[in-house]
């Protein structure tokens, strides 16, 4: 295997431990990507390909503004200017996440004597609009499973402000076995209704301080959108959706806001909600720029809870897959070109898929960057390097000289003065195909994330005519993308072929490696199992891990 030794697992426990603020850091030039994405060249004009349909809760929408955040310092500086625009009682905050932290650094702390607002919980306790929150509770604490009772009891005790620990789940038993598998809520959206309208975020970052640098560890790295037009009216609809749907919200609706109790939610949620136009300020973007519309779907996952037991979701009785489905569908239409980014790397549903495409003639490259397996402790995914293994089997299957694919990790940042905002840790869940059409949100690629949990993706891409390349979404987000992790200048992975160039033979400014080696698993000692008794094993973790929803 080419690249370092794998980066301190230490590092990971010690930003899941709840930690303190972080030190004081100077926010980075936000406008750096939109700036050098402005002086490159720009190809002919060509129609794009618009968004997939299939499966689809939501219709596909247009008229859409997305900002990509590849940092969680320029994500969390919008989203508290977001939450700064909640200012009169009629105002609303609506936040879903898995783990959600009330002293998150959404700003830098100001220089004393100044006593200006920074921490997420300043901007809730000032605000004076209503505050609704869910979160996930967890059947157990322990590890790296969060504690979001310090969080639930926050927001409850806000005078306009209710929270409900969300643990309406399926829950799935292991054949022959008393291990479980307990369903997760893991959609991460903010929502803010203000004087500009609607305004909505999604992707992988959790509103915590490990998306920042945190008391000397390098932050997670990962990928955020804040969406406005009708798009962001259905992130607002999917947080509606659950917190009508479950059975503890109707009283804190009589009892924190005193509703109505024969129309409990009819003053919780704005209706019509009011849109916001293609003039929000953002800090990646220059005073005074406006967003080119986009085309958006909005995907998720829930569980067909009459397959486990449990009272089923009244807005989807038989679950919903449409983030599974728009993978599988951006898959299946990609001509040329694919670029996953993912924190785990398990799917046998995206494994089958991703096979099938490298196998035919005229596809070119499938790019995988992933977590490394050491970064991920066992008792988070067992058997990781097992699921791995299979995509690289499968992989060096059909194209063994690894001319079309390739697979790789993220070492530690060489430039010391980067290593606060690029971590080496992949937590992002992106993908982009042909530089054309981009999904990305909280849904890994996992089995369970596709079929067994709560989650919520984006899939965004151009309407009519537009500038191929730096102007389309997708191909903005990648160049950004490999900017980062490759530290070269974005006109040098403008091209898809030069950019593979660098990834295969890494300058000392990156931070990528090749990890497409098989790996051998410490459960095992071995790549695969060996005996009919580490099969089993191996089979008994898949279920607990990385849940099959849908068998």
């Amino acid at each position: 295997m080419n690249g370092p030794a794998p980066r301190r697992p230490a590092d990971r426990q010690a930003v899941l431990l709840d930690p303190p603020p972080p030190p004081a850091r100077p926010t980075p030039d936000c406008t750096v990507d939109a700036g050098e994405m402005a002086k490159l060249p720009r190809p002919p004009q060509k129609p794009q390909r618009g968004t997939a349909h299939t499966g689809s809760h939501f219709p596909v929408t247009a008229g859409n503004q997305v900002i990509g955040y590849t940092t969680g310092r320029c994500c969390f500086n919008d989203i508290a200017a977001a939450i700064g625009t909640a200012t009169q009682a009629e105002h609303r905050i609506y936040i879903a996440g898995w783990w959600l932290h009330t002293n998150t650094w959404m700003l830098d702390e100001p220089p004393p004597p100044s006593k200006a607002m920074y921490l997420l919980s300043d901007f809730l306790q000032s605000t004076r609009a209503q505050v609704r929150s869910l979160t996930w509770r967890p059947p157990l604490v322990f590890g790296a499973v969060p504690n979001n009772q310090p969080w639930v009891d926050f927001i409850n005790g806000l005078p306009n402000g209710a929270a409900i620990a969300d643990s309406k789940l399926p829950v799935s038993a292991a054949s022959g076995q008393a291990k479980v598998s307990v369903g997760v809520h893991h959609q991460k959206i903010a929502v803010v209704v203000g004087y500009r309208g609607t305004i909505a975020f999604l992707g992988g970052m959790d509103l915590n301080n490990t998306r920042i640098s945190n008391q000397g560890v390098e932050p997670l790295h990962d990928v955020h959108l804040r969406l406005t037009g009708p798009a962001a009216v259905q992130v607002l609809k999917t947080f509606q959706e659950r917190w009508t749907d479950h059975p503890e919200a109707r009283a804190l609706e009589i009892s924190r806001f005193g509703a109505n109790p024969n129309s409990p939610f009819r003053t919780a949620f704005p209706d019509p909600a009011p849109l916001a136009d293609n003039r929000v300020p953002s800090c990646t973007l220059v005073p005074g720029t406006r967003s080119v519309d986009r085309v958006v779907r909005i995907g998720r996952t829930y569980a067909d809870l009459r397959r486990f037991g449990g009272s089923v979701y009244g807005f989807a009785p038989g679950g919903e897959y449409s983030a599974m489905n728009m993978v599988i569908d951006g898959i299946r239409q990609a001509r040329q070109t694919i670029y996953l980014e993912d924190q785990y790397l398990s799917s046998t549903i995206v494994r089958a898929e991703l096979v099938k495409k490298l196998a035919e003639k005229s596809f070119q490259y499938l790019l995988i960057l992933m977590t490394n397996s050491d970064s991920v402790p066992p008792g988070e995914f067992g058997y990781l390097r097992v699921f791995r293994n299979e995509f690289r089997r499968d992989l060096f299957a059909v194209d063994p000289k690894q001319a079309r694919w390739g697979m790789y990790a993220l070492k530690e940042c060489p430039n010391p003065n980067q290593r606060w905002f690029a971590g080496s840790y992949v937590h992002s869940k992106t993908w982009i195909f042909d530089d054309e059409y981009a999904i990305t949100g909280s849904a890994n690629c996992t089995d369970r994330s596709y079929t067994f949990d709560s989650e919520i993706v984006a899939g965004v891409s151009e309407s009519g005519f537009i500038t191929a390349g730096p102007d389309a979404f997708a191909a903005a987000l990648r160049i950004n993308l490999w900017h980062k992790h490759l530290g070269v200048p974005h006109s040098l992975v403008r091209d898809w072929r030069g950019g593979v160039k660098l990834w295969k033979k890494p300058p000392p400014s990156a931070m990528v490696y090749d990890d497409a080696e098989l790996e051998a698993d410490p459960a095992l000692g071995s790549n695969f199992p060996t005996d009919p008794a580490q099969e089993r094993d191996v089979q008994v973790g898949r279920v607990f891990f990385d849940t099959d929803g849908l068998h």
